[in-house]
């Protein structure tokens, strides 16, 4: 069958011309091996790549079996060919409430009565309001779609994933 990379390249860029990889980043020596000469080939084609990571390119894969074989001709290709841009603005606000920092459940099972209840302690005690008294709000989230939040108050929202969330994707 011969080297099947340029097809899968030339594949993907008659159906795309732009690519995004949100959270990029390499695990194994099989990502390592192909993804230099696949995203090559797709640069090939024309197609445009964006990849959002928390590693910096020369950080992708560090340590990993044959890391010196595949990666430093890909960080080389990469900065050839991107723009690489440090979007660190020294906060990671996934971590501004940290329920482990503060002493609070981060899993809360079974569903039920019990779970409700712990849910709007553990919402009073993150924005500060009792769950009751929140606001609600809608918010445009993309695609011109919006998101309903039934329960919003300092910065937490409070709503049932299922019922809010179906129309999204």
């Amino acid at each position: 069958m011969g080297d099947v990379v340029p097809l899968v390249a030339r594949e993907i860029a008659s159906e795309s011309s732009l690519l995004c990889f949100d959270e990029f980043q390499i695990t194994d020596i099989a990502d390592a091996a192909i993804l230099s000469r696949l995203i090559g080939g797709l640069w090939e084609e024309g197609v445009v790549t964006i990849a959002t990571s928390n590693r910096e390119p020369h950080d992708l894969y560090r340590g990993g079996l044959n890391w010196s074989t595949y990666i430093p001709a890909f960080v080389k290709l990469l900065r050839e060919h991107c723009l690489v841009h440090c979007l660190d603005g020294g906060m990671d606000y996934r971590n501004l409430h940290s329920l482990e920092k503060e002493n609070l459940e981060l899993y809360i099972c079974p569903l039920g009565t019990e779970a409700s209840s712990m849910l709007a302690t553990l919402f009073n005690e993150l924005s500060g309001t009792p769950l009751g008294e929140a606001s609600s709000e809608t918010i445009e989230v993309m695609m011109g779609r919006s998101l309903h939040i039934p329960h919003s108050a300092g910065g937490v929202a409070f709503m049932d994933f299922q019922e809010h969330t179906r129309d999204l994707f």
